[in-house]
Formats: structure tokens, C-alpha cells, sequence
């Protein structure tokens, strides 16, 4: 690790030991895991700030939370006042001031910036030896309690936990179980055994179910409407560490992409870079290693193409794993439609290309053409097929794409004339 990496890592020492020691009063143990058992984040964490500031935290304002720790008996600033009684009376040396920096909360706060997923507070800056906050780096994400596998454990919110701070991206690490002995905590430790990690492991908010949605409407009702669904998803690999002081661990975020050059002239003449769309799809541990436990599948159904028109020849079809870095770039030629002096031009190749974040290799990237997808997609591509169920209102089922793959899926369509 770098000379910052270790100064983080010894807060999180700092802030595990003091977690270890108020631990042993299960009331405590149970308002965070029914702060995490409430899902108000994607992947199976609660920030520290939101434990130390509950006052001031939208999560602690939520219905579903506030409902659970009234039923439960626990008020809400619990592990606050004991986490500061063992701080003051201690030996943590400038643990306050650096709680008091990358525990903040910003009171420009406003729930439209959370409904966007955007939103981000008080980033640590690593380049400073204070590890002091700057306050408007969205890059690097904030102090978490994560708690992998937790489903496993939701009718056990009191449940003893073993705990682990993070010193690296690492897969598997010496931790302490409830009786204070020193154990190796990895992946499959932590699938029988309730497990917290204090480190930096997501904290993006949780993000609404994807829908078919409303059907595109034509201007002429002579046209044909070709919708395209990201249906089931599987994701047999954890593309993420177990461990870690980046923000690049927990679950998998998979990201599955669509790239379209169709009529793309900008209003200065010039062609740009085409578009580029993605279906978000967060992925916890425990579905990841039921994905090839249980051929588990993530029932999806967001839009990926909401009219993919017969001009539009090729579309890129890609899927990676996002990361917080390095910047990778997506690329392909496509035969596709130009729009120039209010004439549609048929052109190819047009070069298309567009920047992501992983550190794993691409997934997939390829080109679909309209007449092979819609010729190609309701037949067996040697996986068998899964039922959409009557919910989506689409006609299934739909071929299993890329069985053998890390990760695969179905893409249901809708093709409708008017």
C-alpha cells in the first residue's frame, strides 16, 4: 500500500476496534443490520456518516427504518452515543478530527439530487497525509459498513458478527470472530457466518426495478415499433474483492450497453461520437454465487432499445463490469443512418466509439443488425429459454443468450405496427 493507503487503513483500525467494542451490546449489532436489512442502498451497506449523524441522514427519515427500529425497541441514535462514549474515553488519536471530515454531512442535501443517484457527499481525498475531505470529489467513495450475504441472516438482526477492516483489495483477510479470536474471513466464511467489513464498499442508492414501460406512440400510424428488453440476467463471476479500500468492492455492477449512430448529426455539421445507453444491473454476492449454485437469474426487464428502427442497421452490444478506474474504450464500425441537410444517408462504416471504467476485461462487445436480431432472437441458442411471466406483458419465452458465458441473459421483444 501506499504511505496513504496505510494512513487510511489505520482509521479503519481505529474505527473496527471501537465497532468490536460496542458490539457486545446486541441493541447495537441490531440497528445496524436492520439499517442494512432496510435495501435504502444497492449493495448490502450502511455509511458510517449515517450511524453518526442519524439526525441528519435521509436514510434514518425513511418510513421502512424508522417502522423497524420503533418494532425493535432501539432508538435511532444508539450506536451514536456509544461510539463517541468509547471515542472520548479512549487512545484513538486524530480519529475525531478525521471522523468529524469524512463523516460530514453537507446540509445542501435535498431529495432531488437523491432521486438521481448522483448525489454524493464529502469524498476522501487520499493525496492529503490528514486524509482531510474534499468536498465536491465525487471519485472516491465514502466509509461503509458492508455486510456481505447478509439475506442469510435477515431473521437474525442481533445475530454476533465477526468483523474485518479493510488493508487492501484483497479476497480474503485475518479478522475477529464474536469471541474475540483472530480468524481468516473470506468469501465463503462470510456465507455462514455473519460478517461486517469496515472499509469503502459501494453506497450507490438503491435504483428502481426496470420496467417495460409505456409503449412509443407514432407520429404515423402506419409505422412499426421494435422494442428491445434486457430481460433475465445471470452473473456467475465476482468481478469485485471481498475486501476493499477503494470502493471497487462487494457486488458486481454490471453494465449492459447499447451504442447507436443512427441520424447522429449535431447541430453544427459535424458527426460526434454516437449515442450510448446502459441498463444498470447491481449485483449482490450471494445472487452472484447463486448464478452458478443455482443457475440464478435477476429478473431485469429495463428498456434497451425503445424502438430500434429498420434504418438503423448495427447497434453495439456491450457488457462490462464498472470500476471506479481505469477508462477503457468501447469501439466498432457500424453501418448505420446520417441525417444530412434533412436527408437520411445510409453510411458505413461509421466509427464508433465510448469510454467506460473497469479493470476487468470487457464482457462483451459486438455488433447486432437489426435483421439478424429480430430473425435470430426467439430461436434456441442451445441454453433453453426462460418465461418473462405474465407480469412483463411481453410474449416469451426468450432464448437463454450466452449460457456458457460469466454472464448471460435474455432480450425480449415487442414489435408493434400501428
Amino acid at each position: 500500500m501506499t504511505h496513504q493507503q496505510q494512513v487510511l487503513a489505520h482509521r479503519f483500525d481505529q474505527i473496527t476496534d471501537i465497532i468490536r467494542k460496542i458490539y457486545r451490546d446486541p441493541k447495537v449489532r441490531e440497528e445496524v443490520s436492520l439499517a442494512i436489512f432496510s435495501n435504502y442502498y444497492v449493495d448490502e451497506v450502511v455509511k458510517l456518516k449515517d450511524l453518526l449523524h442519524p439526525d441528519k441522514s435521509p436514510l434514518f427519515q425513511t418510513a421502512k427504518l424508522t417502522k423497524s427500529l420503533e418494532a425493535h425497541q432501539i432508538d435511532k441514535n444508539l450506536f451514536a452515543s456509544r461510539f463517541f462514549d468509547v471515542l472520548e474515553k479512549g487512545n484513538y488519536p486524530g480519529l475525531r478530527q478525521f471522523l468529524d471530515s469524512a463523516c460530514a454531512y453537507n446540509d445542501s442535501y435535498n431529495q432531488a439530487s437523491r432521486a438521481t443517484s448522483s448525489y454524493r457527499l464529502s469524498a476522501i481525498d487520499l493525496l492529503n497525509d490528514d486524509l482531510a475531505m474534499s468536498l465536491n470529489n465525487e471519485s472516491v467513495p465514502e466509509i461503509t459498513i458492508y455486510y456481505p450475504y447478509s439475506e442469510n441472516f435477515v431473521n437474525e438482526p442481533n445475530a454476533p458478527l465477526s468483523t474485518l477492516s479493510a488493508h487492501g483489495e484483497l479476497d480474503g483477510d485475518y479478522g475477529t470472530d464474536p469471541n474475540g479470536n483472530t480468524v481468516w474471513i473470506d468469501d465463503d466464511y462470510a456465507y455462514i457466518h455473519p460478517t461486517q467489513i469496515i472499509g469503502m464498499n459501494g453506497g450507490d442508492y438503491m435504483s428502481e426495478d426496470g420496467n417495460p414501460g409505456t409503449p412509443v406512440q407514432p407520429a404515423n400510424p402506419q409505422d412499426t415499433i421494435f422494442e428491445v428488453f434486457v430481460g433475465f440476467v445471470s452473473c456467475k463471476k465476482q468481478y469485485d474483492r471481498f475486501i476493499c479500500l477503494s470502493g471497487n468492492g462487494g457486488g458486481s455492477e454490471i453494465r449492459i450497453c447499447r451504442g447507436s449512430a443512427y441520424l447522429a448529426l449535431d447541430s453544427t455539421g459535424h458527426v460526434p461520437h454516437g449515442t450510448f445507453d446502459e441498463v444498470r444491473i447491481e449485483f449482490r454476492r450471494k445472487e452472484i454465487k447463486d448464478g452458478w449454485k443455482k443457475n440464478y437469474f435477476k429478473k431485469v426487464f429495463a428498456i434497451w432499445d425503445p424502438n430500434w428502427k429498420w434504418q438503423n442497421r448495427e447497434q453495439v452490444f456491450a457488457i462490462y463490469e464498472e470500476d471506479t478506474d481505469p477508462i477503457v474504450n468501447l469501439q466498432m464500425g457500424l453501418n448505420t443512418t446520417l441525417k444530412i441537410a434533412g436527408q437520411e444517408i445510409t453510411i458505413g462504416p461509421f466509427e464508433f466509439h465510448y469510454a467506460v471504467r473497469t479493470r476487468d476485461e470487457i464482457i462483451r462487445n459486438l455488433k447486432r443488425q437489426h435483421e439478424e436480431f429480430f430473425v435470430n432472437n426467439k430461436l434456441d441458442q442451445g441454453f433453453g429459454f426462460l418465461a418473462d411471466g405474465s407480469t412483463s406483458g411481453l410474449h416469451g419465452p426468450w432464448p437463454i443468450i450466452d449460457g456458457g458465458a460469466d454472464v448471460s441473459y435474455t432480450m425480449p421483444e415487442q414489435v408493434t405496427t400501428y
